[in-house]
């Protein structure tokens, strides 16, 4: 029998949840006794009479309830792929690693990346390497250079020379380096020293530190006295080094720390120090080999 709701339903029919609350359950094959409206949809009653009663509620065990409080302990965790301790799953990289695993990581692949570094700096050496330094009157395109020394594998000075530009010496440039125009006044043009360089760098290996920078003084004073630029092969340790340093170009000095070389204590942007600094690097890396 259809009721219209609830209240004209006859009150000791039950719903399947009402039968429930009364720990009962249907029987089988139990047929419904009646409906009753209930907005949208019929909901059904049975006779509570013909229900049969639910097995008696039993506590848990203590091994339930352990086994319950370990699984909710679970909830938001997640094991470390590499040594499976769980922890907060937010707290996991992005590998799944946890914070001791990921900093191992991070520690084996610089000790990998270095590994290679200092393989290159080995093999640098092979070839009997020049190192070459330069200061200038600037950074722009009508900078020059005012001094270079050079320097092979065993640290004999092959060159170390002052250079009278033809242009004035940035305010800037002489903070850094120290170099005034009084100091070059009486210094060798790059008419003489460029053809010098020449004869020292043809076709060798020339490392220097930010070996680009170096590389276009001497296009750019070689194109402002009209001689042809030396021809050299080029390397150079702040780019060897960038990846040790988190990717950022590192100065001289902390190229230096990186590769495990004495700071010098003489004077600092000096072309003849700065190639020394630089030949130091390469053997200290090429000894981590």
């Amino acid at each position: 029998m259809k009721y219209k709701n609830r209240a004209a339903a006859p009150a000791h029919l039950l719903t399947k949840t009402e039968l429930k609350q009364q720990r009962l359950k249907l029987a089988q094959h139990q047929r419904a006794a009646g409906y009753y409206w209930q907005g949208h949809t019929y909901v059904t009653l049975y006779e509570p009479g013909e229900a049969i009663p639910m097995r008696p509620h039993r506590e848990a065990t203590p091994e339930q309830l352990a086994a319950l409080a370990a699984g909710r302990a679970l909830v938001g965790t997640s094991p470390c792929a590499e040594c499976g301790t769980r922890i907060d799953s937010q707290l996991l990289d992005r590998a799944g690693l946890c914070g001791d695993c990921a900093r191992q990581a991070e520690r084996e692949e610089w000790e990998h990346e270095r590994r290679a570094v200092c393989g290159c700096a080995a093999a640098w050496l092979q070839n009997a390497p020049l190192f070459l330094d330069t200061e200038t009157t600037g950074l722009d395109a009508s900078a020059e250079i005012i001094e270079i020394a050079i320097l092979d594998a065993t640290g004999a000075v092959l060159l170390d020379t002052l250079v009278k530009p033809l242009g004035p010496i940035q305010p800037e440039a002489t903070a850094v380096n120290g170099i005034t125009e009084q100091d070059v006044m009486h210094a060798p043009t790059w008419c003489d020293v460029g053809q010098q360089v020449a004869g020292i760098v043809a076709d060798r290996l020339v490392i220097a530190h930010n070996a680009d920078f170096d590389n276009r003084m001497m296009r750019q004073t070689c194109t402002l006295h009209g001689l042809d630029v030396p021809t050299f092969r080029a390397d150079c340790t702040m780019a060897l080094l960038t990846d040790l340093n988190d990717g950022r170009w590192p100065n001289l000095r902390t190229a230096a720390s990186l590769a495990g070389a004495s700071l010098p204590t003489g004077p600092r942007h000096r072309a003849r120090a700065d190639a020394e600094l630089c030949r130091q690097i390469v053997m200290a890396l090429a000894a981590g080999a």
